[in-house]
């Protein structure tokens, strides 16, 4: 089947042209008559698609903004949370596509009996309508004539019916002679009509397979995020542990191993008071073999011992009980509810002092050596302790230990602040307070903030503004813990052409300019939502006063490419005295027109082939800047709107002011439907 209508058809001709010509016209006038409302209301249903889009879009970007604070985000986990928003971005990317698909077939059905042959068959009709008219008069003529001649039968009855059976054959020669290239004319509009409904089908059902591509491609690479985590390396990052380490990253080594550690200097046989600290008894060092004698473990790396608070658990008794074989003490020492030690600290009672640092695993000659000086340490205390009887060894053994338990407790104790860093002793530090971190008293959030947007609708035609529209909404993003309602009170609506609220978000009061908002419902509707919307009374000789960026196009289409020059600049009589940021100019070239071939432009512009769109970003003139731009084109092209995007902050055309919002409210003047019409 070929793609376009045929050039000649017959089908039309030979059906119609011997048929009554009354009966022929009213047959194709019906044809295209239904063809006009199959249009529209196809339109309506792709009108409706398209609003679908849109509020999907609306909905996705409102929950794109309920982001979540990276705090409470698993480590392992945020690239996945960071992929699911950029898949929201994917998404509402693709559906604003395929909104914008859907918006451009809705108007060419819209247009369709405004362009080609079917735009063409009022002329036809208005050639064709004397003719049309003498045969419908002669077949009138002759029913009436035939009626007379059925009641009285004369010659001149007689007569007079076959003079108008003759004319009439003459008209209907007349009408069988210039009819068929009116029948022809309807035939290939009708043929054009329904290729054009089939294109713009196609081309939908084309946008919808490219969407569910880019979903699909957009959840795959979602899918390889999720994959990709891990739980338990999540888990072994906050444990502390790494995969390929079998030691435990927080073991802390206690006073007692740091105390009999091979580096450490040899103590002395008894523990000395500090003088600030009472003490009415003397504790003995414990003998060799006593459970206090104990190899250090390697150390790991860990932050510099800060000094700590002696723990208020109180010692425990001493008890007395044989001696021990020598044991490894853990953190069971640990009286019950103590906080687990950070690092470990001093044994002295004025000075803290840090392990030496040494390497993580010791040579069988070192740990041989180490041995032999252990067994004769405790040999030669054995002697001299020998006099002392079994019962006195044991009573020194048992508060040594009750001695050491002490220490583990005082050490393991929790840490104080770092500003006590550098005390001169412990009872400094128990004495003084600890400082906590002083913070700022912020002012509190206000309950709500107001912004205030107005939007300029603009229409050229060629060089002359032929429509402006000044639209604007009053916005509320309600923060937590704001009230259930709160009044709204404008001023300047006068200048306002009409107000309409939002139903269940802001309601209108008995007096005038003040409305009451639902802040509740406002706070559930989303971050930031339209209380109110308004529009602008613009008299017709202000109109150019309110657009701050003139545009003028013109267009030169060819068969094989389409130019376009474009000057935009300031407008000296705009009615605000504020600057232009971000404007663009936007030309889009439709999918039925193929670009084949790359599109030049001056100055740069960005194209983007999938869309075929062409966008400038502009710096507005007062002098007036031109763009140009070529595009080389697979059929005949036809001139195309171009549309400009602005924004103006603190500007607004009305007067509208809100006079009990929080904070001063926000306001921005934006382009709205602003483009040149071919």
């Amino acid at each position: 089947m070929s793609a376009g209508a045929p050039e000649r058809v017959s089908m039309y001709t030979d059906a119609f042209v011997n048929r009554e010509p009354r009966e022929s016209v009213q047959a194709l006038h019906t044809r295209m008559r239904y063809a006009r409302v199959f249009n529209d209301q196809l339109a309506e249903f792709l009108m409706a698609r398209c609003e679908a889009e849109e509020a999907y879009v609306k909905h996705l970007q409102k929950a794109a903004r309920r982001t979540i604070d990276t705090t409470y985000i698993p480590v392992q986990l945020r690239p996945v949370y960071e992929r699911l928003i950029a898949q929201v971005t994917d998404i509402v990317h693709i559906h604003t596509t395929l909104a914008h698909h859907l918006q451009r077939d809705m108007e060419a059905l819209q247009q369709m009996h405004t362009h080609g042959e079917w735009a063409g068959l009022a002329r036809h009709e208005d050639a064709l309508a004397p003719l049309l008219k003498e045969v419908q008069a002669l077949e009138s003529q002759r029913a009436k004539s035939q009626r007379k001649l059925d009641k009285k039968s004369n010659a001149s009855a007689q007569q007079k019916l076959l003079s108008t059976e003759d004319a009439l054959q003459h008209a209907r020669e007349a009408w069988r002679g210039r009819a068929p290239a009116m029948l022809h004319a309807y035939e290939s509009a009708d043929g054009q009509r329904l290729f054009s409904v089939r294109t713009v089908l196609r081309n939908l059902a084309k946008a919808e397979g490219d969407a569910a591509k880019a979903l699909f491609e957009s959840a795959r690479t979602s899918f390889q995020s999720v994959h990709h985590f891990d739980p338990m390396a999540d888990m072994e990052q906050f444990a502390g542990l790494a995969a390929s380490s079998g030691t435990a990253r927080f073991s802390v080594p206690l006073p007692s191993a740091a105390m009999h550690s091979p580096d450490a200097s040899r103590t002395p046989s008894r523990i000395e008071e500090a003088p600030h600290v009472p003490r009415t008894e003397m504790v003995e060092a414990p003998p060799a073999d006593a459970p206090s004698a104990l190899e250090v473990p390697p150390e790991v790396p860990a932050p510099a011992p800060a000094p700590q608070r002696a723990s208020m658990m109180p010692p425990p008794t001493t008890q007395r009980e044989p001696i021990a074989t020598p044991r490894t003490r853990h953190m069971s020492y640990m009286p019950p509810g103590s906080p687990a030690p950070r690092a470990p600290t001093s044994l002295s009672m004025h000075s803290s002092f840090s392990h030496t640092s040494r390497a993580s695993s010791t040579s069988a000659e070192d740990r041989e050596a180490l041995q032999r000086v252990r067994d004769q340490l405790r040999q030669s205390g054995a002697e001299i302790d020998g006099s002392a009887p079994p019962r006195r060894r044991d009573v020194r053994a048992s508060m040594a230990q009750a001695a050491d338990r002490r220490f583990s407790y005082m050490n393991l104790s929790p840490m104080v602040p770092s500003s006590l860093w550098g005390s001169p002793g412990l009872d400094d530090a128990r004495d003084t307070p600890a400082e906590s971190p002083r913070v700022l008293d912020e002012p509190p959030a206000p309950p709500y903030q107001v912004h205030i947007c107005e939007r300029v609708n603009a229409l050229w035609k060629g060089r002359e503004l032929v429509k402006v529209m000044v639209v604007g909404e009053v916005r509320v993003a309600v923060q937590a813990g704001a009230p259930s309602a709160a009044p709204l009170v404008l001023s300047g609506t006068d200048s306002l052409a009409q107000v309409r609220t939002r139903p269940g978000l802001c309601a209108l009061t008995a007096e005038p300019g003040v409305y009451e908002l639902d802040l509740a419902a406002l706070a559930r509707a989303g971050a930031s939502v339209a209380a109110l919307e308004y529009e602008v009374h613009v008299p017709a000789e202000q109109r150019t006063q309110c657009v701050p960026l003139l545009l003028e196009a013109q267009w030169r289409c060819e068969p094989q490419q389409s130019s376009l020059l474009f000057t935009h600049r300031t407008n000296p009589s705009f009615v605000a005295r504020a600057s232009m940021q971000d404007v663009s100019i936007h030309v889009r070239i439709p999918t039925e027109t193929p670009v084949t071939g790359g599109v030049l432009a001056e100055p740069v512009a960005d194209w983007d082939p999938d869309a075929q769109e062409l966008v400038w970003q502009a710096q507005p003139d007062e002098a007036g800047a031109r763009l140009a731009a070529r595009f080389p084109l697979a059929i005949q092209g036809a001139p195309q709107p171009i549309t400009a995007a602005w924004t103006v902050p603190e500007c607004l055309l009305s007067r509208v002011e809100v006079h009990n919002a929080p904070l001063a409210p926000t306001r921005t003047l934006v382009a709205g439907k602003y483009f040149v019409q071919p």
